[in-house]
């Protein structure tokens, strides 16, 4: 009974969620990229339940990212990161949730409660009369 992590029975880059490829991510290192890769299907065995653990190493890994607390295992870490680019990759953020209309875009946006001394040049000429017509 070896006490290293097994490696996948396939190659892991779930396509699904990372259609670039995990390595293009630009979540991970291109080492971290390289073990998910390898070892990404045995990892999600182990922490799905679809495959048991046969060495200390693995069943070291189950126990600890079953846990709420922090681990040294290099494993832990990369499996959780994982998790944690998948959160991402699926939530962005953004300034306004909300889709604006095309007429909403041009009236003017003000914040503040003086702006009653703004401005706004509604020509749409953008100061073309500065030009030389010259060339």
């Amino acid at each position: 009974m070896s006490d290293t992590m097994r490696l996948g029975s396939r190659k892991f880059y779930d396509d699904a969620n990372f259609a670039g490829g995990i390595a293009r991510s630009g979540y991970f290192t291109i080492k971290e990229a390289e073990h998910l890769v390898s070892y990404g299907h045995t990892l999600n065995g182990l922490v799905n339940g679809q495959l048991s653990p046969e060495n200390s190493e693995e069943q070291n890994f189950v126990e600890q990212f079953q846990s709420a607390e922090t681990s040294d295992l290099y494993f832990v870490k990369l499996w959780r990161k994982y998790q944690r680019a998948l959160y991402l990759s699926k939530h962005k953020a953004s300034l306004d949730g909300r889709k604006v209309a095309a007429a909403e875009l041009k009236q003017p946006v003000f914040v503040g409660e003086d702006d009653d001394d703004v401005v706004v040049d509604d020509d749409d000429d953008f100061g073309d009369d500065d030009l030389d017509d010259d060339f």
